[in-house]
């Protein structure tokens, strides 16, 4: 964010988190209609996880979620990985009679 907004003399921080509080997740996520997985590093300081749990309580469909005790706001191959297999079991679930 630092370099966006350094490119630009007219952006300034106060600006765009003043933009940026127009948008907040939960107010879209009744919106959400497909299938949702979604991680939580419950040391993340971007996306606290108090707004992720709330957001994940507000989509309507069908949702799992794993949480990451250690872990902040990136995620690791373990992560992706579950991801993988949450998608393939879905498919694999969909296919068979």
């Amino acid at each position: 964010m630092n370099e966006w907004i350094e490119e630009d003399e007219n952006r300034t921080w106060d600006a765009t988190l003043r933009t940026m509080s127009y948008f907040d997740t939960l107010n879209l996520c009744d919106r959400i209609k497909c299938p949702t997985i979604m991680g939580v590093g419950l040391q993340d300081q971007i996306c606290p996880p108090t707004t992720s749990f709330a957001a994940f309580n507000r989509i309507p469909g069908r949702k799992l979620h794993r949480i990451y005790v250690d872990r902040g706001h990136g995620m690791d191959d373990e992560h992706w990985l579950w991801v993988w297999n949450q998608i393939a079991s879905e498919f694999d679930t969909a296919t068979k009679p």
